[in-house]
């Protein structure tokens, strides 16, 4: 039977990497995958550790320590460490929130940030 390149049912193994995790998954769930955009990342994983290094740059100038956000923040230490890494992405509202418990003005960190 051959197939078209068009349809779903083409059989070839590949690895896709999704943040930290690699996958082995068919040719035709990565054809499907890319349709619905689930894959492809538009912004680099590179980015996030960069934003990371940003965020404890900061807390390091507040004077605060992993242990002592993550209290403040009512979550785990390995919560602040992964987004520090660049491991865990924070989306804006999580930013804000670590951001008012370091007591920065957001302002000035969005700047920094911009710089980069």
């Amino acid at each position: 039977m051959r197939l078209r390149s068009d349809t779903l049912m083409i059989r070839e193994d590949r690895i896709i990497r999704y943040r930290n995790f690699e996958y082995r998954v068919s040719r035709s769930i990565e054809l499907l995958l890319d349709f619905w955009g689930a894959v492809r990342v538009w912004i680099a994983p590179a980015k996030y550790a960069t934003l990371g290094s940003c965020l404890a740059a900061v807390r390091n100038r507040a004077g605060v320590t992993q242990d002592q956000l993550a209290e403040r923040l009512k979550k785990p230490q390995s919560f602040v460490s992964a987004y520090e890494r660049g491991q865990r992405r924070v989306d804006v509202l999580e930013l804000l929130t670590i951001l008012s418990a370091l007591e920065v003005d957001p302002a000035d960190v969005f700047a920094e940030i911009a710089k980069l």
